[in-house]
């Protein structure tokens, strides 16, 4: 499984779900050096931003209800392949 680094330890201690499931709300903790890291406030607050927008976008229309849960799966996927792919960590 691939494995990233901490910013404090330069460490590969931080795992694919670990970024992943990064948010501006909590901070994470390395297991090797015991210290936080989180996403850049900027990026986390777009990404929710835009994700919120299209998913009230998407529940205003008039659409089939299980195109609108497609739709939302569809938004959170985006969401964790953003922080996998995108999403740079930083000291917090």
């Amino acid at each position: 499984m691939k494995m990233y680094k901490c910013p404090h330890c330069s460490e590969k201690s931080i795992s694919i779900i670990g970024k992943a499931t990064m948010n501006i709300k909590y901070r994470s903790k390395c297991k090797v050096c015991r210290m936080y890291y989180g996403p850049p406030y900027r990026y986390s607050a777009l990404l929710l931003l835009f994700i919120c927008v299209i998913f009230t976008i998407v529940y205003i229309l008039k659409i089939e209800s299980w195109v609108k849960v497609g739709i939302s799966i569809v938004l959170v996927a985006i969401y964790y392949a953003f922080n996998i792919l995108v999403m740079p960590i930083v000291k917090k």
